[in-house]
């Protein structure tokens, strides 16, 4: 089975995505439960670094 993703406003098909089986469910669980586990090991400065770009780069960009 497919799940579709469509913009609400105009109909268009934004993406599919392919179902998952439990195995892959669990799997992908599994992966994001370790990525957490080093994300949390991280300093505060660590991990606040990514969003302080982000943040730089939508205020570049906010004329475009």
């Amino acid at each position: 089975m497919t799940l579709e993703s469509t913009d609400p406003a105009t109909g268009e098909r934004i993406a599919s995505y392919d179902e998952h089986d439990e195995a892959e469910v669990r799997r992908r669980l599994a992966a994001a439960a370790a990525s957490q586990r080093e994300w949390r090991r991280r300093s505060f400065a660590e991990r606040a670094a990514p969003h302080v770009r982000a943040a730089e780069l939508l205020e570049e960009r906010a004329g475009e």
